[in-house]
This record gives C-alpha cells, sequence and structure tokens, in this order.
C-alpha cells in the first residue's frame, strides 16, 4: 500500500467490507438455492421455535403488481357477487332479502376527509412472486435464470470492489480502470435485457395471472378484488440509461486523462 493515503481512505475501507459482505452473503444463496433445487429439499428451517425460509416450494420470478379492489362488492345469500369498480361515485346498494352483504372498499385520508383515493394501485417497481409447476422444465428454467440471475449481481458487486480497491491504491483514475467502468455499465444493459427477454418468457408460460379467491365448501369462486400480475414489464429503462451514461462518461474521462497526460509529456 502507498505511503500517502487517498482522500476519503477511512470511508472507503467500510465500503469494500459491505461490498465483500453482500458477495459472500449472495453467493451463499445461490449455493442453497442449488442445493435445495438439485436435491428437492425444503427451503426452511425450524430452529427454537422459529422458521427460517420459506415454507412454499418454488422459485422467486419478477413480475409487475396491480391492485384494483372493488370499490362496491354487493353478495347475495346464494353466494353471487355484483363488483362495482368506479373512481368517482360508488354505489351504494339498498338491502333487501336476497343481499347478504353490501361492502364498500376505499381509502380514507385521516387528515381530510374531502381528499378521495382512488383505489387503483400499481406498483412501479418489481414485485417478487414465488412459482412452482408440476411441468419440471419450468421449475428448471427458473432455477437457472433464478441463478443467473444472482450470478449477475455478484459480478456487479466484484467490479465495484475491484474499483473501490483501484481507489484506495490511489488508481481510480488510470486509463485501465475505465475499461470496469465500461464493463459495470455494460452489466447494468446485460441485466435489464436479460429481465426482458425472461419476463416475455414467463408472461407466454403463465400468461396474466389474476386474482381469485375460492370457496372450499360451495365450490364457487370469487373475485373481490382485481390484483393482476404482469410479467413481461420487468426490465427498467432507467437502469438501462444509466448503464450507456456510464459507458459514455468512462470514454470521455479516459480520453480526457490520456489528453492531460500527452500535454504533460510535451511540456
Amino acid at each position: 500500500m502507498k505511503d500517502k493515503k487517498v482522500k476519503y481512505f477511512n470511508l472507503a475501507r467500510p465500503i469494500k467490507a459491505f461490498l465483500q459482505l453482500g458477495i459472500f452473503f449472495v453467493s451463499l444463496h445461490i449455493l442453497c438455492s442449488l442445493i435445495i433445487d438439485v436435491f428437492n429439499t425444503k427451503s426452511f428451517i425450524r430452529l427454537a421455535g422459529w422458521t427460517t425460509g420459506y415454507m412454499t416450494k418454488g422459485n422467486f420470478v419478477n413480475a409487475r403488481l396491480n391492485f384494483n379492489p372493488a370499490d362496491t362488492v354487493k353478495i347475495y345469500k346464494n353466494g353471487v357477487a355484483n363488483i362495482h369498480i368506479g373512481d368517482d361515485d360508488r354505489v351504494k346498494f339498498q338491502k333487501n332479502d336476497s343481499v347478504r352483504e353490501s361492502v364498500i372498499n376505499e381509502f380514507i385520508s385521516s387528515e381530510d376527509k374531502n381528499i378521495k383515493i382512488s383505489n387503483q394501485v400499481v406498483s412501479s417497481e418489481n414485485v417478487q412472486v414465488r412459482v412452482h409447476s408440476k411441468n419440471k422444465i419450468h421449475n428448471i428454467f427458473w432455477s437457472i435464470t433464478g441463478q443467473l440471475n444472482s450470478l449477475l449481481t455478484v459480478l456487479f458487486l466484484l467490479i465495484l470492489t475491484k474499483l473501490t480497491n483501484r481507489y484506495m491504491d490511489g488508481e481510480i483514475l488510470m486509463p485501465r480502470s475505465f475499461k470496469l467502468f465500461s464493463f459495470l455499465g455494460l452489466l447494468l444493459i446485460v441485466k435489464e435485457v436479460f429481465m426482458f427477454a425472461i419476463g416475455i418468457i414467463n408472461m407466454l408460460i403463465m400468461q396474466h395471472p389474476n386474482f381469485f379467491t375460492s370457496s372450499s365448501l360451495d365450490n364457487i369462486t370469487y373475485q373481490y378484488l382485481n390484483v393482476s400480475l404482469d410479467f413481461s414489464n420487468t426490465a427498467s429503462l432507467s437502469s438501462i440509461g444509466i448503464g450507456i451514461l456510464i459507458i459514455l462518461f468512462a470514454q470521455v474521462l479516459k480520453q480526457a486523462i490520456l489528453l492531460k497526460q500527452e500535454q504533460d509529456l510535451t511540456i
């Protein structure tokens, strides 16, 4: 290590340790997932009355969540439900002998009763759902893509760790460091393109699932909540844009440093 420490050297050390810790935990997650998938073992552990892990079989898949509960649900005594979805006026049904229940779902602001909040909630970020299929090919596909996604995360953390090392050694502005910056941006782009391709395949496998409630006694299926999952829109355009900007910035800064070095040599 050089005698003269770079600025914020003491801050870089815990950042490096945090990155290394992230690599360890993600790698441990990959190892545990492989063991569960290969040997078909339980994905949870019970210790001293506590349960750690996942009680259900399957692998995690990214999706966008659309949540739009009915504004009014009118339930008849025969189990049939009349659902009304509307943002402005909620229907208030008259009570009669055939109606068992009439329910109004709404967000209520405790600060201002005059504010109306729509029931339609759309997630702009991905959520993770655990899926399992009777088709083993589907499970193998979800397992492989999940591990590849985790490996890309490990690679991303490794590059950041290497860049942190070069900063601590005072070599962050050397031309060779900008190859790592460019690779970091390229990795962001590849990851999102990978997520987009996987999302399309998952959409073809699972289509556009909606949430239903089924009675175990009457064999009747209800749809009180308008909740659906979208697997085809899981890529982030902002991450792709950031990746492109990182590559361009790395190349521009590299050329500027090379030009400065040439000017210093001529002087």
